[in-house]
């Protein structure tokens, strides 16, 4: 990856905490007779231990300062979420809504894919999308197809099967011995797999 290249996904995943840390705190104090109480830096500053300028660089879009993980995850204890949900785009909650409207049809497949086992097999979500014809995308039916879309099928099912198994390793540890909840986990991660290399239409 080009090192400017890197430097504006930085940028962009920064941002994105910063707003959402903004976001989280003006409604982080609580409410009274119905209205959102209005806070302030300096109570956040003494709940959390962080200074001004730490969290300066939280909350500001235009900051360039980087935030370690201790402070990501001091933040998010005050805040009581996550600390995962702090760096969600717009584009990670879409992911994740249109994750959950076929999760059903995920967690169904799971159960034929799947057998009755608790040990963990991060292969296990590519079957699951096998099951519902989501993965591999094959050539269409036709005699001839041009080879820059065949080259691309290509990539885009290695993409699907790569980031379906390194999201099954992540999730599958949380199952703890339950066959229903590895299956559940499986399927999450197999669906978001998908939807991360969908073709667009």
């Amino acid at each position: 990856m080009e090192l400017v290249e890197a430097d504006e996904k930085f940028k962009k995943v920064k941002e994105q905490l910063a707003k959402n840390v903004a976001a989280a705190l003006r409604v982080s104090y609580g409410e009274q007779d119905g209205k959102l109480l209005k806070g302030s830096k300096a109570h956040v500053m003494r709940e959390t231990g962080l200074s001004r300028t730490t969290l300066l660089a939280l909350t500001d879009t235009s900051s360039t300062r980087s935030v370690d993980l201790a402070t990501l995850t001091q933040v998010a204890e005050y805040l009581q979420i996550p600390p995962a949900f702090l760096l969600m785009s717009a584009e990670d909650w879409k992911l994740l809504l249109d994750c959950f409207h076929e999760l059903p049809h995920l967690m169904e497949a799971a159960n034929k894919a799947i057998p009755q086992t608790t040990l963990l097999n991060p292969r296990l979500g590519v079957d699951v999308l096998g099951v519902l014809n989501m993965h591999p995308d094959y050539a269409p039916h036709v005699e001839t197809t041009h080879p820059r879309f065949d080259a691309e099928r290509i990539e885009r099912n290695q993409k699907r099967a790569r980031r379906s198994h390194i999201l099954s390793a992540i999730a599958q540890p949380s199952a703890r011995g339950d066959n229903r909840r590895l299956k559940d986990l499986t399927a999450l991660a197999a669906g978001l797999a998908y939807f991360l290399t969908r073709q667009p239409n």
